[in-house]
């Protein structure tokens, strides 16, 4: 293996790829959201947050907690864009969820309310407010809620009675099964969480309850809550505990009972490990199996000496580069993150701490990051820990991460770098393989195949340093030779994906600089002559091209929908619509290839 050497400004690094080690399928949920708007293709799709816990599946009320005035309402739906003469139809707010994740191909993961009691109407605030603070004096029980009970214990209906005075968790999943199908049918409802962030349940809910939940109370309300899926759904998968973060993992927030479970403090995190094998022992007794998924959420943490700017969406250079180290808290041992849990716990190494106690209390429990985000969508420290992240989440085996806050900017473009590179649908390999980097530092590197396609190697290379441009010197192991090679990346200057040609690779070795902050998929093949122009589609007359040829000012207009792409002659992309508007846009001289996902691509002809 090439060495790693720096000096005067110059960085250089060595990247091994071996494609027959260390191969390990790539989950497709990891590339999966909360429900936002985009053009970011997820994979996987989660209905969650704060609303989720207090949610009325009989009449779409829920409540916001303390990120709005702790008030019932319609937020739900009205947010789904369901129309407002249809709120009060039972679920809708979760079909329409599911809908929309079925005409994507997506995974759907419910929330199942856990915390006891749901909004009983949208009458507002369920508290009151004095002037100066919240008083929490219309707290359950009281007319404002309806007791949830996980079982109903006499037949379902598809219409529930909305004055009995309860909502029944087992009804809930029957109607959803009802309507789509088992969760291994086709189009049937695959996952369910068990609430959302109970560890804060007495802070975000306090409207709700003002005392801290306890080990016993968790143990006991995701047993009883499982139980009752189960008993409707036996093939959905259930995900827990949605924890809001590391304070969570380990004493459940200061859980006041924690004293009370010694034998698991002797690990990182104590809460996790107890929570793991209750739901173990749990399932032996069940004769079934209570939890799939453990379902955990991560944001970056106040660094010690910045504060909350991370956060905050501060792209000043310090944050910035703090910003783009902190996908190694997941894996690497080596790091030391500047926080209260870096000074305190490191290494996190998260992934593989989290896999190793799943393999000590409950083995076979797959590992979610169902909420995380890493800011900054409009910067591109924001798009390459994004990218940073994809890449770890599939060499180190998660099966779902689902990013919260909205998918913009680099962020955006971050996804498309594995999931629609080309504009056209292709995708970053499900196969993860060896990449080992000289320097995870400066130039993290993540390798993988598709497995309907061998001929074709991917690597993923990010140079996360600010100033130096990285020369890195490729490695490849193994048989079969490459010969040939192109790159699409995305850098500082836009939130586009640009393409261009790799250096000539001989004997399976090239050496390829990288500019400051940019993040690259390169897509190496065994056969020469890869063409980098955009390959002719389907017929069709999406839009149309006027004039063609022009001079100088083109106009693009569409006839729907759609996601749309303009590219150079050289394959790079220069711009990009939604089909919603047209497009008027001054060129260059030159060829232009105009191209609809999955459809026509036209050729654009610009004179002087």
């Amino acid at each position: 293996m090439l060495s790693l050497s720096v000096a005067h400004g110059q960085l250089t690094a060595a990247i091994t790829v071996d494609p027959a080690a260390e191969r390990r399928a790539i989950s497709p949920h990891i590339y999966g959201d909360n429900g936002q708007k985009g053009g970011h293709r997820p994979a996987a799709r989660r209905q969650g947050g704060n609303r989720l816990s207090a949610h009325n599946w009989e009449n779409n009320f829920s409540n916001a907690g303390n990120d709005y005035d702790y008030q019932n309402d319609s937020y739900l739906p009205w947010y789904l864009g369901v129309p407002s003469g249809q709120y009060r139809v039972p679920g809708i707010a979760m079909t329409a969820f599911h809908d929309t994740s079925l005409a994507r191909g997506a995974y759907t993961l419910l929330t199942a309310p856990m915390i006891g009691w749901a909004a009983r109407d949208g009458d507002g605030p369920c508290a009151t407010w004095n002037g100066s603070q919240w008083v929490f004096d219309q707290r359950p029980p009281g007319a404002r809620w309806r007791q949830v009970a996980d079982v109903k214990g006499s037949p379902f209906t598809l219409t529930p009675d909305t004055s009995d005075g309860f909502v029944y968790s087992d009804e809930m999943v029957n109607f959803v099964v009802d309507r789509y199908g088992s969760a291994g049918a086709a189009t049937g409802v695959r996952g369910w969480s068990l609430d959302n962030e109970p560890d804060l349940w007495n802070s975000t809910h306090e409207e709700i309850r003002g005392a801290a939940v306890t080990y016993h109370e968790m143990f006991a309300k995701s047993i009883s809550l499982s139980a009752s899926i189960k008993a409707v759904d036996p093939q959905a998968e259930v995900f827990g505990p949605a924890l809001s973060g590391f304070y969570g993992y380990f004493r459940l927030s200061n859980a006041p009972d924690h004293g009370n479970y010694p034998r698991y403090d002797t690990t990182s995190y104590p809460f996790i490990c107890a929570y793991l094998d209750s739901m173990r022992l749990a399932s032996q007794s069940a004769g079934f199996r209570l939890l799939d998924v453990l379902d955990l959420h991560w944001y970056p943490e106040n660094d010690e000496n910045m504060g909350w700017g991370l956060r905050d969406g501060d792209t000043s250079r310090a944050v910035s580069i703090d910003r783009m180290q902190r996908p190694r808290a997941f894996w690497d041992s080596s790091y030391v993150e500047p926080t209260w849990i870096g000074h305190w716990f490191s290494p996190i190494s998260l992934i593989p701490n989290l896999t190793a106690y799943i393999g000590r209390y409950y083995p076979g429990t797959k590992l979610a990051i169902t909420e995380y985000s890493y800011y900054a969508d409009g910067h591109i420290s924001g798009g390459i820990a994004q990218a940073d992240f994809l890449g770890a989440a599939g060499k180190h085996g998660l099966y779902m991460a689902n990013r919260w806050y909205g998918i913009t900017g680099w962020a955006r473009a971050a996804f498309r770098l594995y999931r629609d590179y080309d504009g056209a649908g292709a995708t970053y390999g499900d196969v993860a393989v060896r990449a080992a980097t000289s320097n995870a530092v400066s130039v993290p590197a993540y390798a993988s195949e598709l497995s309907s396609d061998s001929t074709a190697l991917h690597l993923l290379l990010i140079n996360r340093n600010y100033d130096s441009t990285a020369t890195v010197a490729v490695s490849i192991q193994g048989s079969r030779s490459y010969d040939a090679g192109e790159c699409w990346y995305l850098g500082q200057s836009d939130s586009l994906l640009h393409h261009e040609a790799l250096p000539a690779i001989s004997g399976n070795s090239f050496v390829y600089s990288i500019p400051p902050l940019r993040a690259c998929h390169l897509v190496l093949r065994n056969t020469a002559g890869v063409s980098s122009r955009p390959l002719p589609a389907a017929a069709g007359r999406p839009f149309t091209v006027r004039p063609n040829p022009v001079r100088t000012l083109a106009q693009l207009r569409f006839s729907r929908p759609g996601a749309y792409a303009v590219y150079n002659a050289l394959g790079q992309r220069v711009a990009e619509s939604d089909g919603t508007a047209p497009i008027t846009a001054t060129v260059r001289a030159g060829v232009y290839f105009v191209r609809e996902r999955g459809g026509e691509c036209k050729k654009l002809t610009v004179v002087e």
